[in-house]
Formats: structure tokens, C-alpha cells, sequence
């Protein structure tokens, strides 16, 4: 009899009555799913500092069983969703798109703006009974709270700019060196230009703007060996450096809240005939000692009807060793992408006096078959491994010859014009390149 009734409900409510019912079924962008409110709501204190505000729409977390789920987003169809992960990717490393039910009864917290806390503020009532001067002053100390707010989240996320900005000299590393080999008779590549370029960052609150800030280039001797001097930057001239800017009603106006912090140099190394670094690099090698890497361990759970991708926090620890990564390890990340609970950078071979050995070439020059994936360095997570690439050390790189149209098309990008008289040789092997590739395809490329 109660089946009966059910049913009869059921046929005799009006249809849309009865979909009103039901939880709205939503694609979302789901950050990271935790057990503690405390660690949730750093974490959402943390996304407020690293999206601008028109990224952080519907941003919430969500009671599901025991679990907060931080999500972002509602979209009505998966592309959507996707192409707006993709914009936020790089500060999001661990987010991901889902399908979900968006119901408004267990969600334990959503993003409001400044300016929505400001006008919930203004809009507080006051009692009656006060003066309207003090009424003004109550509504005046609400801004000045929201203010102060404002102001703390400003500080937090500039912490690395003011640290940068503070130290003396403003960047010092290096030296870099290495050696060029081609990538199948594993020789020498004589003549190769290695060119390190540094940017410096200034930071808007909203996004980080980037200029080129200086370069140098070198070439690789005979035994395809090279070396970029040690570089310091003091900053003694940093109030003359161009500065990013907007237009104003009486000129450009300054743009920035921190700043300058220079990065670590990115690396171009070419030969007309050869494939480039880092675009084409086919196997990068370089020694290391003994680290640890933190990171994040997926495991899969079912909540409530709802299947959650969570993780915890673990710590691998390797001893001293080679790092192998590039075109030609990809068949060997992807095996253990199938079987790993982690994300993958690079691979790992355990290895005794590895930076003689590698400086000999007394190492295997091909990707290792018996080397153990390295989870992927996340921001956030802590690790003491250190690339040679960024502060200095020695790497071995290995590049293939041109065979084919779609290698011969791939040429370096000409450098900024602010650096391009420091940068003389990689201009002319450019312009080399582009020669070669128009005289074996008959046709040429921007």
C-alpha cells in the first residue's frame, strides 16, 4: 500500500514540482579534499591570494560525510570546465574537473569579494536609537576592518617579494655548466651558443608582470663543453629598471606593489641543424645528492554516493644519484603513470660519485629502464632537490639532429630587443636556422 502511494504522489505532482526536488548535477572544479576545517580553511584562505577576483566565482567548501571539499566554479558542460582549469593550472597544480551535486545545504563556506563584504557591511543595520553621526562613524569603522583585512592578505602574499627585496645582493648564483652531446652517436656538439636570460618580477597583487632583465651567451668548446660565469645582481640601479605601467589621464602610471625579484636564467641552447633546448631537448642529466621530496599521495573514496579523489601527504627520500628527464624518458613516465599513486617529473638512478662519473661520461646516456619514477615538484610542497638549471651546477643535455620538416621547423624565438646586442650569436644562428630550413623545404617561417 505505501508503494502504491508513493507512486500515485509521484504521477499525480507536477513534473516540474517534482525536478525541483532533486540536486542540481554541476561540472566543478574540485582543489583538494581534507578531514580538518582548520587545514580547509587555510587552504581556501590560500586560493583567495593566488586567483584574481574573477577567477574565485563560487568558490566554496563543501561538507560531504566527513571530508571539506574545496571546489571552484559551476559549469553546465565539461569543456567549459577544462578550459577554465587551464587558466588556472599553474597555481592549482592538484586541481581537477568532476561532476558534482551543488546543494546549497552543505556548504559550510563561499567566497565573498571585498567589495560584497563592504557593502554587507554598510548595509549591517543600526540600531535606531544612535545618533546619525554615530551611525556614520559605525558604518566608517566597518570599511576600515574590511580595509585592515584587505591589507593583512596584501602583506601575506607579498612575503617573497619584500624577502627578495630585502636581501643583499638582490640575486646571486651560479656558475652553470655543462656539456652538449648529440643524441643518438652521443659526441661532442662543437660550436653550440648556450644563451642564459633573467627576468626580473613585479608584482600587482592581481598577476605578476615579467621584463628581461639581462643575458649572456657562450659557446661550447670542442668536447661540447661550456660555462656561464657566476652572476650577481646588487640592485644598486633598480629605480632607473623600467617599471610596468599603465596609461593615465597625465601619463603612465606605475603599476606594481613589490618588486623587483629576479628569477633564475632560462637557457637556450642551438645549432643550425640541431633541435633546440629546451623545446626539443631529447634527454636532460644531471647528478645529485642525497633529497627528499614531498608530495601527494591519491587514493580514491567513496562519500555518501560520491566517489572523492583525496590524497595525503608523504616523503620520499633518495640517496645520491642522477636525474634523467626529456623527450626520450616519456615512454618510461608513462609505464609508471599507469601504476603510480603520484604525480611524475622524472626518473631516478641511484649512482655513487655520480657528478665525476657524469663529467666522464661513465654513465648510461640513454632514459634507464631500471630507474624509479620522482614525484612532480608541486609549489607548496617542500623539497631539497637542487637543478642545476636555476642556481648552478653541471648538467649534461643531449640534442638530435633536424631529419624531418617538422623538426627543421622548430627554431628558437629571436630574444627581447632590450637584450639583443648581449645576445649577438644566438641572433645569427637564428637567422642561420631559418636560411637551412627555407633552402631544404623551399619555404620559410615566421
Amino acid at each position: 500500500m505505501r508503494i502504491f502511494v508513493i507512486i500515485l504522489l509521484l504521477w499525480v505532482l507536477p513534473l516540474p514540482l517534482y525536478a525541483a526536488t532533486l540536486p542540481q548535477s554541476v561540472y566543478t572544479i574540485q582543489t583538494v579534499s581534507l578531514r580538518d576545517i582548520q587545514t580547509a580553511n587555510k587552504h581556501f584562505d590560500a586560493i583567495t591570494r593566488k586567483l584574481v577576483e574573477q577567477k574565485l566565482e563560487y568558490l566554496r567548501t563543501e561538507r560531504i560525510g566527513e571530508y571539506y571539499s574545496l571546489r571552484l566554479g559551476k559549469f553546465d558542460g565539461h569543456a567549459s570546465a577544462e578550459k577554465f582549469l587551464k587558466t588556472i593550472k599553474s597555481q592549482l597544480p592538484l586541481a581537477m574537473v568532476m561532476k558534482a551535486y551543488y546543494k546549497e545545504e552543505r556548504i559550510v563556506r563561499m567566497y565573498e569579494s571585498p567589495r560584497q563584504l563592504r557593502e554587507k557591511a554598510i548595509q549591517e543595520p543600526v540600531s535606531s536609537e544612535m545618533p546619525d553621526e554615530i551611525k556614520t562613524q559605525a558604518r566608517k569603522t566597518h570599511d576600515q576592518i574590511i580595509e585592515r583585512k584587505d591589507q593583512k592578505e596584501i602583506q601575506k602574499q607579498q612575503k617573497i617579494f619584500t624577502q627578495a627585496e630585502e636581501q643583499e645582493p638582490l640575486y646571486s648564483a651560479g656558475p652553470w655548466k655543462g656539456k652538449v652531446i648529440e643524441a643518438v652517436a652521443k659526441v661532442p656538439v662543437e660550436k653550440a651558443v648556450v644563451a642564459a636570460i633573467w627576468h626580473r618580477q613585479y608584482d600587482t597583487r592581481f598577476t605578476v608582470l615579467t621584463d628581461v632583465h639581462d643575458a649572456q651567451e657562450v659557446l661550447t668548446d670542442d668536447e661540447g663543453n661550456f660555462e656561464i660565469p657566476a652572476y650577481t645582481e646588487t640592485g644598486k640601479h633598480k629605480d632607473t629598471w623600467r617599471k610596468p605601467n599603465i596609461p593615465g589621464p597625465e601619463g603612465p602610471v606605475e603599476f606594481f606593489i613589490r618588486g623587483p625579484v629576479i628569477d633564475d636564467p632560462k637557457f637556450i641552447i642551438y645549432k643550425p641543424g640541431f633541435a633546440p633546448y629546451p623545446d626539443q631537448a631529447e634527454l636532460i642529466i644531471f647528478p645529485t645528492k642525497s633529497f627528499y621530496v614531498d608530495y601527494a599521495e591519491f587514493y580514491k573514496a567513496n562519500v555518501k554516493g560520491e566517489t572523492l579523489t583525496l590524497f595525503k601527504n608523504s616523503t620520499k627520500n633518495f640517496p645520491e644519484g642522477l636525474i634523467y628527464t626529456g623527450k626520450a624518458c616519456s615512454p618510461f613516465l608513462d609505464k609508471f603513470r599507469k601504476t603510480s599513486d603520484f604525480r611524475i617529473g622524472s626518473v631516478f638512478l641511484p649512482m655513487n660519485n655520480a657528478e665525476e662519473r657524469i663529467k666522464r661520461l661513465d654513465i648510461p646516456l640513454d632514459c634507464p629502464e631500471q630507474a624509479e619514477p620522482i614525484p612532480e615538484l608541486i609549489p607548496g610542497y617542500k623539497h631539497d632537490l637542487k637543478n642545476p638549471l636555476k642556481k648552478g651546477g653541471y648538467v649534461l643535455i643531449e640534442v638530435s639532429k633536424v631529419t624531418t620538416e617538422e623538426n627543421r621547423s622548430i627554431i628558437p624565438k629571436e630574444p627581447s630587443d632590450i637584450v639583443a646586442n648581449k645576445l649577438p650569436l644566438l641572433l645569427q644562428f637564428i637567422k642561420e636556422g631559418r636560411a637551412l630550413r627555407e633552402r631544404e623545404t623551399g619555404k620559410d617561417k615566421p
